[in-house]
């Protein structure tokens, strides 16, 4: 197709030229450009405009050469960047340190730039460092990390960059993969970091667009869902009640969500307060796992866990009438409750965390 096209070349006006490179595969316009130089700038918005870029790769050195050569218009034509390195390497942090500063230079380039993510393993964290000051500028940032709280560093410090500039704020989510199963089937989202401007689309978009490229980002993989907010009895109810909602839409097979403030909080709030999350769980009808917790919890502070109160078991109950299948759930610093769903027991302290703790 592409020897054919080339014989022709010289008989198409340029903006045929530019329509038939709509059609071609990515591999044929690459062959075309090749073949007739003449296909280039009709090709190569097409080409440069989503990337995917693996880390510690020729190819990776190549083509951050090919955005940073002088004079070059290819760094505006991105609209779309995904950087991956090495989940199981040795040496996977040096691989991403060696592309750093080309990656930066490049990224100042990209004007149009609307959607950057990466694909880091937990101890990756400082090319998100390099690159965090340029994070400003993009319509949606995703990440994949390992750690809680370098999350809540990362965002907190974009959003407070972004209030200093008086600049729009991303949304920012993060994939994540609970234990060694090869599927992204945890998802984490900082809702009331920018609460009037939240919404599910960039995310939504994030999943629909990947059309296989990364075969195990699925919405239908998604089993965890983890709320970061800045206080967990201070957010308001019904924004977060809206955002469930619409997330038991977009993510039917949610099994466990987890709310995690990033700031401490008292030990037991006044019980209206932990009410107001029987109706926001509602429309979770698959939820099996309920968590409320800090994970900047120590081992000692851990095992400080109170014994439940009837107010727990009173919210357990609330809460499993409105999501039957709901058998565990874990309170912010207090007790952990359990009950088997299949014999139809009552909540009670579950057994096997209460036991490891007098161990």
């Amino acid at each position: 197709m592409s020897c054919f096209l080339a014989l022709m070349a010289n008989s198409f006006p340029p903006e045929l030229k530019s329509r038939v490179a709509t059609h071609c595969s990515a591999a044929v316009l690459a062959s075309l450009i090749r073949v007739d130089k003449s296909y280039q700038a009709g090709a190569e918005p097409i080409l440069y405009r989503h990337i995917i870029l693996h880390a510690g790769t020729r190819s990776a050195e190549i083509l951050l050469n090919t955005l940073n050569s002088i004079p070059s218009r290819k760094p505006s034509f991105v609209h779309s960047l995904i950087i991956r390195s090495p989940r199981h390497h040795n040496h996977a942090d040096d691989q991403l340190e060696s592309i750093s500063e080309a990656l930066c230079n490049a990224l100042s380039k990209m004007q149009y730039l609307s959607d950057l993510r990466f694909y880091l393993a937990s101890r990756e964290i400082e090319l998100q460092n390099h690159v965090k000051s340029l994070l400003c500028t993009l319509k949606t940032l995703a990440m994949e990390s390992g750690d809680i709280q370098d999350l809540f560093h990362v965002v907190s410090n974009t959003v407070n960059e972004l209030d200093s500039r008086g600049m729009s704020k991303p949304v920012m989510f993060a994939y994540e993969r609970d234990g060694y199963l090869p599927q992204f089937d945890v998802l984490t989202v900082f809702p009331d970091m920018l609460a009037a401007e939240f919404s599910w689309q960039p995310i939504l978009e994030s999943y629909d667009s990947n059309n296989g490229s990364i075969p195990t980002l699925s919405r239908e993989h998604v089993y965890t869902v983890r709320i970061l907010l800045k206080d967990l009895f201070s957010v308001d109810q019904k924004f977060i009640g809206k955002l469930v909602e619409e997330m038991s839409e977009f993510f039917p097979s949610i099994y466990r969500l987890e709310f995690i403030p990033q700031q401490p909080s008292p030990l037991w709030k006044e019980w209206n307060q932990y009410s107001d999350f029987v109706s926001i769980i509602s429309p979770l009808t698959e939820l099996n796992e309920l968590g409320f917790h800090d994970n900047l919890l120590l081992t000692e502070q851990i095992q400080k866990r109170k014994e439940p109160s009837e107010q727990h078991f009173l919210f357990a109950r609330n809460c499993s009438a409105a999501c039957p299948k709901l058998r565990n759930i874990e309170f912010l610093r207090g007790p952990v409750l359990e009950r088997d769903v299949e014999k139809g027991e009552d909540w009670q302290k579950w057994k096997a965390f209460y036991d490891y703790q007098d161990n």
